[in-house]
């Protein structure tokens, strides 16, 4: 089975050290944005609030020039008052100033480099998630990857195997012979599972305990999962029973997805 290829993600092996080296350096570009977008929004604000103080001036000095002088506290007091109320052009002018800014930083050169960067760097990790998919793939299809595996660990990896199937898994971490390891869902079917980690082929007395349990738990049907297979007696006593028996060839071609 072929794997994926950086062609397949509209990237070409020259290419990837370069993207690699760049999408590094963006990394860091990309952290310092918010505070870039800030300073540059702010450049514009401040001119806004300078133009707003600009009129702020001209409104007091002409209120001032149309008061009465001969009232000075009166006089005083008004043009506080109009002071005050004249500095809202400030406001206005630093808010207007701040929209223009960022609606430009959208424009920004240093930006849309960014952007178009991050395109590239999304294939990128499209390509390199699915490379990583299809190696730990390729290394599940391995029998000494799955016999070298202790008991807890398998049972992660028979549990991902169902998930890739389309089951919701629950990974109870029961022990024993009763025990069930794994709860599975798939549209309205509910399984339990039991992953065995043997050195020799699994016994009757197994499959029994874990049909008392799909019956106490009143599931649909269970799953006995075992590298070292199963003798005689436990496919017998399975037989005719909704109870499904993997053994490590079943696993391997559980992982390879056939």
């Amino acid at each position: 089975m072929r794997g994926p290829e950086p062609q397949d993600f509209r990237l070409t092996p020259e290419q990837m050290p370069i993207l690699k080296a760049q999408i590094e350096a963006s990394e860091v570009a990309v952290k310092q944005l918010p505070n870039k977008k800030f300073k540059f929004a702010s450049t514009f604000a401040a001119r806004g609030a300078w133009i707003g103080f600009g009129i702020t001036v001209v409104i007091v000095i002409v209120l001032g020039l149309n008061s009465n002088s001969g009232e000075s506290p009166g006089v005083v007091g008004y043009i506080c008052f109009t002071s005050v109320l004249a500095f809202f052009p400030v406001i206005i002018g630093a808010l207007w100033g701040h929209s223009i800014g960022e609606r430009k930083w959208e424009n920004h050169k240093e930006l849309w480099g960014l952007l178009e960067l991050g395109d590239q760097h999304s294939c990128l990790v499209d390509y390199e998630k699915k490379l990583r998919e299809w190696s730990e793939t390729q290394e599940r299809m391995v029998r000494s990857f799955w016999t070298n595996l202790d008991g807890h660990a398998f049972e992660r990896e028979i549990a991902t195997l169902y998930r890739r199937q389309g089951f919701d898994v629950e990974e109870t971490g029961a022990s024993g012979d009763g025990g069930v390891d794994l709860i599975l869902w798939r549209d309205e079917t509910f399984l339990i599972a039991q992953c065995k980690q043997h050195s020799g082929p699994i016994a009757p007395a197994v499959v029994r305990d874990l049909y008392g349990a799909m019956i106490s738990e009143g599931a649909d049907g269970a799953i006995l999962v075992a590298t070292s297979g199963f003798t005689t007696g436990t496919q017998q006593f399975a037989a005719g029973k909704p109870i499904e028996l993997v053994d490590l060839n079943g696993i391997l071609k559980m992982a390879s997805g056939s």
